[in-house]
This record gives C-alpha cells, structure tokens and sequence, in this order.
C-alpha cells in the first residue's frame, strides 16, 4: 500500500483516549505504547528545562489539541508512531485544512502573529523530513514527506462542487482556488475543461 493518509485530523481532534476504546486489542497496545513513548519525551523534556513542551506533552495526543502548537505537537507524535510500525508511505494529507482553525483561533486571541506562527511551522517541517528518504541509493533529489495542499477557499473553508461549478462560470470570483490533482495541485481556473470536470466529478463521488 502507499500514500496512506490517517485520520489525523479525527486524533489530532479527539486525542487518542478518546480513540482507545474503539479498537482492537492491537490498536489498543499501539495507543498505549505511543503514550508510553509520549511519556518519555515529556520526561526528557523535563530534564532540559523545557517546561513549556512537557505541558504540551501532558495534554497531547492523549488529550485533543486545544492549540495550534498543540496541534502540530500531536501531529508530529502520531506520524512518528506511523514510521516505528513501519508504515513509511503515508501523506501527511490536508495540512492546510487541518491546522488552519487552531492558527485561525490562536491568532485572534493574540497568541501568535503570523511570523511567530512561521517559525512554528518551519520547526516543525525541520522534523518532520528528518530521515524521510523512502528510497536510499535508488531515487535521487529531495523525498523528503509528501503533503496535500489546496482544496479550501480564501477563508479556510472546505472547497465543494458547487463552488467549483460556480468557478467554471465566474472564473474572475475563483482565483484564489486552489486544487489537488493527483501528484500536483493547481489553481482551478487556470485547468483545462476536462481536468475541472474530472475534479468536479471526484468531489461528488461518494463511496
């Protein structure tokens, strides 16, 4: 299997209690075993001197994220547990639209501008590629952690058919729009017909 994408946004939400009781017997020991891990870097966290990041470790992922560091905290923890299992092909999937209402809500109470916000990102981007090579001796370039970006509106809010309709016929109202091919994204209005139509068909396929 490749270019898995978990259900971050769910745990990231929820915290993983909330998730435990839920799964199996083995889900259960993977859950316990990421909390024990959790537990050790809030411990190590400790011992430098970084109270700021054990509190953070406290809450998250055991509890759902309340903040934007939070958020990214959480994120970072629970693809890491991905990579111990072996599960190396996996998208970190809707960034954007996952973290934006933690950044939205953090910034409107002051908390962050947005170049302190940045550097949260950028620190946490220097982490996350770390050793994200899938393919050693074999592909040459940057394979550092495939992403999705696009798919939301100017205000963060999710992009559906009908708007994409709307941006076939108001294409000036819908520059900003940006899609998700399939390796690549692309501002919608600037697609061919036939890719447009296939993105539209895609949003309104349910399974």
């Amino acid at each position: 299997m490749s270019n898995l994408s978990s259900d971050y946004e769910g745990v990231i939400r929820e915290g993983l209690l909330a998730r435990r009781e839920s799964v199996d017997a083995y889900g259960q020991r993977i859950i316990d075993a990421l909390l024990g891990l959790t537990d050790r870097y809030r411990a190590e966290a400790l011992r430098q001197g970084k109270t700021d990041l054990a509190a953070i470790l406290e809450h998250v992922p055991r509890y759902g994220a309340v903040h934007f560091r939070e958020a990214l905290q959480s994120f970072r923890i629970l693809h890491f547990g991905l990579w111990l299992e072996g599960d190396y092909h996996n998208t970190i999937g809707r960034f954007d639209k996952i973290m934006y209402p933690y950044l939205k809500a953090d910034m409107e109470q002051g908390l962050y501008s947005e170049e302190s916000a940045l550097e949260l990102v950028k620190d946490f981007f220097l982490s996350f590629n770390k050793g994200s090579d899938l393919y050693p001796g074999v592909q040459q370039g940057n394979n550092g952690q495939s992403m999705m970006l696009g798919g939301i509106d100017a205000d963060g809010g999710e992009v559906n058919a009908e708007q994409m309709k709307d941006a076939q016929l108001h294409p000036e109202n819908h520059q900003q729009l940006i899609v998700r091919i399939w390796g690549w994204s692309a501002y919608f209005v600037e697609l061919d017909r036939e890719y447009q139509d296939h993105v539209i068909a895609r949003q309104e396929y349910t399974v």
